[in-house]
This record gives C-alpha cells, structure tokens and sequence, in this order.
C-alpha cells in the first residue's frame, strides 16, 4: 500500500493491528493531519479491542469535533461502547 493514507485502506480491510501500527507512523510523520490520523488511531485500536487505550483518543477527538462544530456529538458513542466493552 504506497498510497497517501495506507492506514486507512488498512482499518477499511479490517486489519486493525496493522492500521494502528500504520496511524501511529502517520501521526509521527504527518503531525498536520493529526485530527484524522488521532480518530483513525482511536478507531483502529477499538476495532484490535484495545478499548481502554482508544477511550483517551476518542476523547480527545470528541473534544476537538464539539469546539469546531456547536451541534457536533463528537464520538460519545464510540467513547460509551469503549467504556462498556472494558
């Protein structure tokens, strides 16, 4: 996968371990797309059932979509299956 966001071709198929591996390069060598790469991490890392690390990140996320967006939800329901899933 040589594309501009391999990662997210990763998490589309499934492969979570990897997409997380994937985002967390992304994240290093792209801080400017730090928002997607952060949601992408945090859904990756739900998708590999490591709940309890992606709760920071999708909180994180949440907080930045509720101040950019008023009528926003930002990822309470990620955040909740997260929690329920611990």
């Amino acid at each position: 996968m040589t594309n501009m966001n391999a990662a997210r071709d990763l998490l589309k198929a499934r492969r979570f371990d990897e997409a997380v591996s994937a985002y967390k390069k992304q994240l290093q060598e792209r801080p400017q797309e730090k928002w997607g790469n952060l949601a992408g991490l945090a859904e990756s890392l739900m998708g590999a059932c490591q709940y309890a690390e992606a709760i920071p990140l999708f909180e994180e996320v949440s907080a930045y979509q509720r101040d950019r967006l008023a009528a926003s939800a930002g990822r309470i329901e990620q955040i909740a299956v997260c929690h329920w899933m611990v």
